[in-house]
């Protein structure tokens, strides 16, 4: 089992200067999700890779809510759209 919006409250709140987080195959990682980790001060490096539930409201909120991201994978994300992945 993993872990989904309420654990990256609680992981963006302890680690605001997170810099490189791996969510890959994150089952319970949408929208919401999404919005959290989009909260990160520092963020160069993130991986959604099929995380299923993500569409492109969630990603959307990374691109706008976060620094710039200079690495980004979001590939097999079923609910983004392909101006996404």
């Amino acid at each position: 089992m993993g872990f989904g919006a309420a654990g990256l409250v609680a992981l963006v709140a302890a680690c605001p200067n997170l810099m490189d987080p791996d969510l890959s195959n994150g089952l319970d990682l949408g929208d919401t999700a999404a919005m959290e980790v989009a909260k990160a001060r520092s963020l160069p490096r993130l991986s959604l890779s099929c995380c299923k539930q993500l569409t492109d409201i969630g990603l959307s909120c990374i691109t706008v809510g976060s620094p710039p991201v200079q690495t980004y994978e979001s590939s097999c994300s079923s609910g983004a759209s392909e101006s996404f992945i």
